[in-house]
């Protein structure tokens, strides 16, 4: 019997009417009584201590899959203003891209339609002027549309085993984050 009940032994001595220190043992009963007492604060002891390994377990597994789900969430926000910022600039490419193909195609008509003379020197030099930064804004549009299409996806069969490896390699650099 440990020294952790030796309080309930004493009270179990003068129940019993052992409370002379004259060294008398307790009877059998009580004795078995107190180490059945024993076992059951052992298993206590022994449940409660599982118990706090198994909350610990859990409370890593959920502090896990919160960082999981944060990052996750993060990178759908993400996506979803890359997608929303992609959908913009295609717009505003495009709304952009048709004045000024007028213009570069009024730009042409008058240069196509202007006598080649040298009363108009002047506004040809100033049509062809135009051009020049019209054709670098044109292709910066184009780009811009490029930029804003969404990615092709291209599927094939194959093996997943591959598939995963790649998606794993694809992902270790987002992992060590």
């Amino acid at each position: 019997m440990g020294d952790r009940h030796s309080l309930l032994a004493r009270q179990l001595r003068r129940f019993f009417g052992d409370e002379g220190d004259d060294g008398e043992e307790m009877s059998p009963d009580c004795l078995q009584f107190l180490d059945a007492v024993d076992a059951a604060y052992r298993q206590f002891d022994d449940d409660r201590a599982m118990l706090e390994r198994s909350m610990d377990l859990s409370s890593q597994e959920l502090m896990e899959a919160n960082a999981a789900l944060r990052r996750s969430l993060e990178e759908k926000a993400r996506l979803q203003t890359m997608g929303a910022l992609g959908h913009l600039v295609g717009g505003l490419a495009h709304e952009v891209r048709n004045p000024l193909f007028a213009i570069t195609a009024t730009i042409d008509a008058l240069l196509a339609n202007l006598e080649a003379s040298p009363a108009n020197q002047s506004v040809r030099q100033a049509l062809e002027g135009l051009m020049e930064p019209t054709s670098r804004l044109s292709e910066l549009m184009s780009e811009l549309l490029e930029y804003g299409k969404p990615l092709a996806v291209h599927l094939a069969a194959g093996q997943l085993g591959g598939a995963v490896l790649e998606a794993v390699a694809d992902c270790r650099r987002l992992a060590q984050v």
